[in-house]
Formats: structure tokens, C-alpha cells, sequence
């Protein structure tokens, strides 16, 4: 669970799943639990001062200084991994982080609602939300489910498809590694087969699109879930910064009041001595330490999350404006050969799932 390079406890998203596939409440919420006690203990330091990640994969528990440490460090976002991640991704990864996002966002607000830490009118505007996430969730996966199964059964009837992919991504490894014999004999394949593969490509395009349509809701929905969290951190934080305003009002007066007493007599200041005894200023300050802490963390948070929404609404515009609006496949082996590639770089395989990392969101605790 710990991670050996950040010093940070981090937690696959594998860990939050049972055996078969399926993330329930019960289980993430004592795997949250059991992670971000081990975290405060390690960082030693309140578990609400922690903050915490979803990235790569992982939901990560972080110290304030590893959470500017992240912001800070190069998080360039590259648009056609994400892109290529959203749309060829395997389904299984894409479903597990938005399941992992959305029960980390209701363990929030169950948080927040059982220990009355926002507003209860709060809670009423953002439960349905969360509701509705999971709606988008399930139809999203069941109409892309049944529409992938289609062009599997459409590909697999038409071998030529998988063929000629895989050959071209040969005939590129081999013209960049400089073998030209190789790539000589792929090229007069790809030449002899480059109609009969436009052809079926050009036919199946309207599914591969249908695909597409419903990927780029899935990623809406991510980015939806994201804002949730998001919202859910401001929400804590106006509490929160109320609450310090208070506690901090409330010192200043007791203190006004003792310094006025001492300056009217002795008499005076007993009945002031009393009421201080009465009010424990070491606590509301250890309070407001604890509060400001937690505060510092959110705001950590919610900048962490700003980014995160900001990466997913590029992958979404582009997507809506370069792929669902992209002209037919083309393929032309000409002028494939005669541009210059860098050496090392490997054609994707176009119908070949990447491997998935994700980032995703975080959340707080109150002790």
C-alpha cells in the first residue's frame, strides 16, 4: 500500500473491487478508511489534513507538500494518449476508475452528511447528482458493451481488417528500424489489399463511430463526477472558513472582555476569569489549527481537481470537434513512405486497447 518513490500511501483500484468485478459501498468505505489511517499515522498528521488523489490508476493519499509537490512537477497532459485512452481504452479500465471516482464521491458526502459538515440544503443539492452519475454510468457502459460486441462480431468476420492493421504497424517498425527488404515486402502486401481494406473499413465507419459517441459521453460523465468532488471540497471549504471566522470571533472577545475587566479592578476581572475558565481558548485554538489545516488540504484539493476537470474537457473537444467530425479513413502508401519518421516511434495498433492509466479525484476527512 505504501509507495516507495512519493513516501505517499497509495491503493490500486483493483483493491476496491470484489471477485466478481463489482464495487460496493461497504468495501470502499473500510478500504478508505483502513488507507487514510495508515496515511495520518505515517505523515503523522490529522487524517483531514491529507489529501487525497485519484491518478494513474490509484487512489493516493498525499502530505500538503507531496500535493504541491504533483502540481508542481511536469503534468503536461498528452492529448493523443488521452484521447487514444478514451476511445480505444479497454472498457473494463474506464469503467473501474468512473466507479472508483463516483463511490469516492458519496463516501465524501456520506462523511460530510453524517458528521454534519456542510449545510443539510447542501447535501439535498448535491445527492441527486451523484445519483444521476450512476445512471450515466450504466448506460453509458451498456450501450458501448453492446455496441463493441457488434464491430468485434463484424471484424472477426472480416479478417482482413486485423490483417492489414497489423501489417501496417510492421511495415512502419521496419522502415524506421531501416530494414528496407521488409518493409519492400509489406508495402506490395499493403498495396494489393489497400482497396478490399478501404472498402470494409469504409463500411463498418458508421459503427466505429456509434462507438466513439458513446466513449465521449463516458468521458463527459468523468468530468461531471470530477466537478461533483469538486463541488463537494468548496462546500467543506466555505463551511469551514465560517467556522474558523467564528472560533477566531469568539477568542477575540473572550480576550477583549479579560483586558477590560483587569483595566475596571480586581472584582471585575474574577467574574471575567470565570467566564474564560468557561470557554477553553487552548482548544478553540488547537481547533482552529486543526480546521485551518484541513482547509489548506482542501484547497490543495480542489486545484488538484480543477486541472483534472480541465484534462478531461480537452479530451472531450477534441474528440467532439477532430474525431466525430473527421473525414473517411485514408490511407496513402506513397506519401507514408516518403515522410520521415523519428527513429523509435511505433505505430498504435488502431483497433488494440493501451494500456489505461487514469486520474481521477480526491477527498478529506474530518477526525
Amino acid at each position: 500500500m505504501s509507495n516507495p518513490t512519493t513516501g505517499a500511501v497509495s491503493m490500486d483500484f483493483n483493491a476496491l473491487f470484489d471477485e466478481n468485478g463489482k464495487v460496493s459501498m461497504e468495501r470502499v468505505e473500510a478500504f478508505l478508511n483502513k488507507a487514510t489511517q495508515i496515511a495520518s499515522e505515517q505523515a503523522k498528521v490529522y487524517p483531514n489534513h491529507l489529501v487525497k488523489v485519484v491518478h494513474g490508476g490509484k487512489v493516493t493519499w498525499m502530505t500538503q507538500k507531496q500535493a504541491s509537490e504533483f502540481l508542481e512537477s511536469s503534468q503536461t497532459p498528452e492529448l493523443q494518449r488521452d484521447v487514444q485512452r478514451a476511445l480505444k481504452g479497454e472498457l473494463k479500465i474506464i469503467r473501474q476508475e468512473l466507479e472508483i471516482l463516483l463511490a469516492i464521491a458519496n463516501y465524501t458526502l456520506q462523511q460530510f452528511k453524517q458528521k454534519e459538515l456542510i449545510a443539510k440544503n447542501e447535501i439535498e443539492r448535491l445527492e441527486p447528482s451523484l445519483i444521476r452519475r450512476q445512471k450515466e454510468i450504466n448506460e453509458g457502459l451498456a450501450q458501448s458493451t453492446e455496441c463493441e460486441a457488434i464491430m468485434t462480431e463484424k471484424r472477426r468476420k472480416s479478417p482482413l481488417l486485423d490483417q492489414y492493421e497489423l501489417t501496417m504497424g510492421e511495415f512502419m517498425n521496419a522502415r524506421e528500424n531501416g530494414n528496407s527488404i521488409r518493409a519492400s515486402e509489406l508495402a506490395k502486401f499493403l498495396a494489393s489489399n489497400k482497396k478490399q481494406y478501404l472498402r470494409i473499413a469504409r463500411a463498418i465507419e458508421p459503427d466505429v463511430q456509434t462507438i466513439y459517441y458513446h466513449r465521449l459521453n463516458l468521458q463527459k460523465t468523468k468530468k461531471r463526477i470530477i466537478s461533483s468532488q469538486n463541488d463537494l471540497c468548496s462546500t467543506r471549504k466555505d463551511a469551514l472558513q465560517f467556522e474558523l471566522e467564528q472560533l477566531r470571533d469568539n477568542i477575540h472577545s473572550v480576550r477583549q472582555s479579560m483586558e477590560s475587566a483587569e483595566e475596571e479592578g480586581l472584582d471585575a476581572a474574577a467574574v471575567q476569569i470565570d467566564k474564560l475558565r468557561l470557554y477553553d481558548v487552548d482548544k478553540a485554538e488547537e481547533e482552529i489549527l486543526e480546521k485551518s489545516g484541513e482547509l489548506d488540504a482542501l484547497a490543495k484539493e480542489t486545484s488538484i481537481l480543477d486541472r483534472q476537470e480541465k484534462e478531461v474537457d480537452v479530451v472531450i473537444q477534441h474528440i467532439s470537434e477532430n474525431i466525430l467530425k473527421a473525414p473517411e479513413i485514408k490511407v496513402n502508401l506513397e506519401e507514408m513512405q516518403n515522410v520521415p519518421r523519428k527513429p523509435g516511434v511505433k505505430m498504435q495498433q488502431s483497433h488494440q486497447p493501451d494500456a489505461v492509466k487514469k486520474r481521477g479525484s480526491g477527498m478529506h476527512f474530518k477526525r
